[in-house]
C-alpha cells in the first residue's frame, strides 16, 4: 500500500470483516431490552455495510483493469486462485467439521454414533445448491462474487454505456424481482454494489468528511426509523434499507481515514470472514447457554475474533504454504 487512499480501503475492509462477525452473534429474543437495542444498532444498522462494501471493493479493483487487453482471462485466472479454490476447500472443511461435531454430540448424549459422511454430502454442504446459501453460511459471498466476475462483461458493457444508470437498473431489478427470490442464490442488490464499485473505479467520487458526517447521520436516522416499524419485505421497507446502507457506506468510508495500522491487521479480513463461524459454533457447544446480555454478546464476539485470528497465525506459523492456498493468497 502506497498512499492514504489505499490504507482507507484496507481499514474499511478490516472494519467490514469485524462487523460481519457481529452479524452472526446470537441476540436476545425479548424486544425492547437494553441488550436488544444494542444488538439491533450494531447488527441491523452499522453491520449492514459489511457485505455491500466487500462487493463494492471487489468491483472497484476489477474496474481498475478492464481497459487492459486480456483483463477478463486474467480476472478469471486470478479468481480461481483467490475465490474458487478457497470456496470448495472451506465447504469441504465445514462438511468434515459438522460431521465431527455430530460424532462428539452422539458420544456426549450416549447415542449410537453415526459414522457416515453421507448425510453431509449434499449440495448445500458442497456449495452447489444455488437456490440457497451453502451450509457454511458466509461462503455465499465468495460464490456470488465468482458468478459476478463470470458475468462481468455484461455488467461492464452497461457501465460503459450508461454508467450509474446500470447500478439503478440492478436496484430496480432487485426491488421488483430479486426481493422475491432467494437472496443468497443470486442477488441483484449485491450486483448493484459490485457494479457501483466498477463505476467508482472509472469515475471516482471524493466525499469530504463533513459531507460524510451528514451521510452518516442520515443513515443512522433511517436505521432508527426502521427500529419502530414492523419488519417485512414490503417495497418501502426494502427501499429504506438500501438507502440506509448506501448512506452509511458513504459516511463511514469518508470518516474512517487513511491511517496506517500494523501490517498484520491487513491480512486478517478474509480469514476472519471464513473462520469465525467455526469458532462461534465450537464455543456454542462448549459454553453454557445463558441469557443474551450485552456482556455475553461481547464475550462471544471477542472469542470469535480472537479465536479466528489465533487459528490464522498458528496456521501461518506451521503451514504457511497451505494457508496461502486456502485463503486465496491473502
Amino acid at each position: 500500500m502506497k498512499n492514504s487512499k489505499n490504507y482507507r480501503l484496507a481499514n474499511m475492509s478490516l472494519l467490514a470483516a469485524l462487523l460481519v462477525v457481529f452479524i452472526h452473534i446470537s441476540g436476545p429474543k425479548e424486544i425492547g431490552t437494553a441488550a436488544w437495542y444494542f444488538h439491533y444498532i450494531v447488527r441491523s444498522i452499522f453491520a449492514t455495510i459489511a457485505v455491500p462494501y466487500f462487493f463494492c471493493a471487489a468491483g472497484f479493483f476489477l474496474g481498475k483493469h478492464i481497459d487492459e487487453p486480456s483483463w477478463y482471462c486474467d480476472a478469471i485466472r486470478k479468481r480461481v486462485k483467490t475465490l474458487l479454490i478457497p470456496f470448495f476447500f472451506w465447504c469441504g472443511a465445514w462438511t468434515v467439521y459438522s460431521w465431527g461435531i455430530g460424532i462428539v454430540g452422539d458420544v456426549l448424549k450416549h447415542r449410537p454414533i453415526e459414522w457416515s459422511l453421507l448425510p453431509f454430502m449434499t449440495l448445500d454442504y458442497i456449495g452447489l445448491d444455488f437456490t440457497q446459501a451453502p451450509a457454511l453460511f458466509t461462503i455465499w459471498f465468495v460464490r456470488m462474487l465468482m458468478l459476478f466476475v463470470l458475468v462481468s462483461p455484461l455488467v461492464i458493457f452497461g457501465v460503459r454505456r450508461w454508467s450509474w444508470l446500470t447500478v439503478c437498473g440492478c436496484v430496480l431489478l432487485h426491488l421488483f424481482i430479486g426481493r422475491f427470490l432467494n437472496y443468497y442464490g443470486f442477488s441483484f442488490l449485491s450486483l448493484a454494489y459490485f457494479t457501483a464499485g466498477i463505476v467508482l473505479a472509472r469515475r471516482p467520487i471524493e466525499v469530504n468528511r463533513k459531507l460524510g458526517l451528514v451521510a452518516l447521520a442520515i443513515g443512522i436516522f433511517l436505521g432508527f426509523l426502521g427500529m419502530f416499524q414492523s419488519q417485512s419485505q414490503g417495497l418501502l421497507w426494502t427501499c429504506r434499507g438500501i438507502v440506509m446502507t448506501s448512506f452509511l457506506l458513504v459516511g463511514i468510508f469518508a470518516c474512517i481515514g487513511g491511517w496506517q495500522l500494523p501490517e498484520w491487521l491487513y491480512s486478517i479480513p478474509f480469514p476472519l470472514y471464513i473462520l469465525h463461524l467455526f469458532v462461534i459454533a465450537t464455543f456454542a457447544s462448549i459454553l453454557p447457554q445463558t441469557e443474551c446480555t450485552i456482556t455475553r454478546m461481547l464475550l462471544d464476539y471477542v472469542l470469535a475474533v480472537v479465536g479466528s485470528v489465533a487459528i490464522l497465525f498458528v496456521g501461518k506459523q506451521f503451514c504457511p504454504r497451505f494457508c496461502n492456498v486456502v485463503f486465496g493468497g491473502r
